[in-house]
């Protein structure tokens, strides 16, 4: 005779305990990161890269590549807000590979 789970089972019992215990933790900590503030050493550099916001406008944090890319675009585009842009760059950027990637492109554009 094939064995059944009734729905009586201990075993169904503490699995649902477990899964709803797991769920009400997933949503607690989802709430927690959505709360939190971003920190000072995140990946995305500085919690207030300005220069981003002013050139992509959108609030959207991008990555170290994502803004050396920018970088080197804003240097092939060179135009004089170009260069006012690669200054902020300079100066509010935390990272120093992204600060070097300013700093070059900088002085490309001032050429």
């Amino acid at each position: 005779m094939p064995r059944t789970l009734h729905a009586n089972n201990s075993a169904l019992t503490i699995l649902g305990v477990v899964f709803l215990a797991g769920a009400a933790l997933f949503a607690l900590g989802s709430w927690f990161a959505r709360k939190t503030p971003a920190s000072v050493g995140s990946p995305h550099g500085s919690p207030r890269a300005t220069w981003v916001e002013r050139v992509t406008e959108s609030s959207e944090p991008l990555g170290i590549d994502a803004r050396m890319d920018l970088i080197e675009r804003l240097a092939i585009v060179g135009q004089p807000w170009c260069s006012e842009a690669l200054q902020a760059a300079l100066d509010e950027e935390r990272d120093p590979a992204v600060r070097d990637a300013a700093q070059r492109a900088l002085s490309t554009v001032l050429r």
